[in-house]
């Protein structure tokens, strides 16, 4: 089911079932890079995420404020990130611009998971620093795509 919904490029959904069917969900759907709701991970399915994604967990005590961004991103929906967090507005816009992008330009899934996974981690990282260069390329080669067709 979360490979059907990744494949059409939806970038959200909505975990609806028994508790550990919803968990599977909302982790196969952030190992994907999607917002999941209906289940709210513990410490226990963050560090099974975090294990698989083979990222190495630090403990809340040495977490950093940049982390809190990561984590608002990946675990709430994009309105309550947002409103949490306002700096991931132009995240949330970089990655649909990139998903946008790669559902065209991309013809096969791995390498369409890699680049946006890439362009995730980029513009988190430049949220973090304060600046969006990742959406002004994707927004300069929108444009230019429009130029090149008419």
């Amino acid at each position: 089911m979360i490979a059907v919904a990744d494949s059409r490029g939806w970038d959200s959904f909505i975990a609806k079932g028994k508790e550990p069917f919803r968990k599977e969900a909302w982790i196969e759907g952030n190992l994907r890079g999607m917002k999941v709701q209906g289940y709210t991970p513990d410490e226990k399915d963050l560090k099974e995420l975090n294990d698989k994604q083979g990222i190495i967990e630090r403990t809340p005590s040495e977490s950093k404020p940049a982390d809190k961004l990561s984590e608002a991103y990946h675990n709430l929906s994009k309105s309550e990130s947002i409103k949490k967090h306002p700096e991931l507005e132009g995240v949330h816009k970089t990655v649909m611009l990139a998903n946008n992008f790669a559902n065209r330009k991309i013809p096969d899934q791995e390498s369409r998971d890699k680049f946006l996974k890439q362009m995730e981690t980029l513009a988190l990282s430049e949220a973090k620093e304060g600046s969006f260069k990742v959406k002004q390329v994707v927004e300069r080669q929108q444009e230019h795509e429009v130029e090149v067709s008419r």
